[in-house]
């Protein structure tokens, strides 16, 4: 059996989260900045009239800043995978986004024997292949921002003209 991940870097880092979980991948332009936001939401996207979260990958994974995502992108060559979750979508910002793979189950690490990896807390567990390795993430986890829910508490979704 397979299963498909979207896969994308993140200072450095491999990650990959399930395709059923990611609502599509786009090139962000302008962030509109939200006040008082906790430091990984970079602001808001316009994403054909569904406003939506911008989360910085590099924050909410707790990695080291390499090039990470800031209000605005450099060139447009900042990339959004946006993930639905329970709540409303959220776009995560990242370096790169490599491919759509599709990975042998067997090929599976569970979470509990990846302690040690970044963003642990945060992963379903890793895959190994004789090419990569590759983190799958918790797309709910990852949608949900420190102040606890996936769109900041006093930033509603809205959906605007057209």
């Amino acid at each position: 059996m397979t299963r498909s991940l979207c896969v994308f870097e993140v200072s450095g880092q491999r990650f990959g989260i399930d395709t059923s979980r990611v609502r599509e991948v786009v090139q962000i332009g302008r962030l509109t900045p939200v006040p008082r936001a906790v430091d990984e939401v970079m602001g808001l996207l316009n994403l054909r009239g569904l406003i939506v979260l911008a989360v910085d990958a590099t924050r909410r994974l707790g990695l080291p800043e390499v090039g990470s995502a800031t209000p605005e992108p450099a060139g447009g060559r900042r990339l959004a995978v946006v993930v639905t979750s329970a709540e409303a979508p959220v776009a995560l910002l990242v370096d790169q986004v490599y491919e759509v793979l599709e990975v042998d189950e067997r090929l599976f690490v569970p979470s509990e024997e990846a302690q040690d990896a970044p963003a642990s807390d945060l992963l379903q567990g890793v895959y190994r292949t004789e090419e990569h390795l590759t983190l799958v993430l918790d797309a709910s986890r990852v949608a949900t921002s420190r102040c606890g829910t996936a769109s900041v508490d006093h930033v509603p979704t809205v959906t605007g003209p057209g």
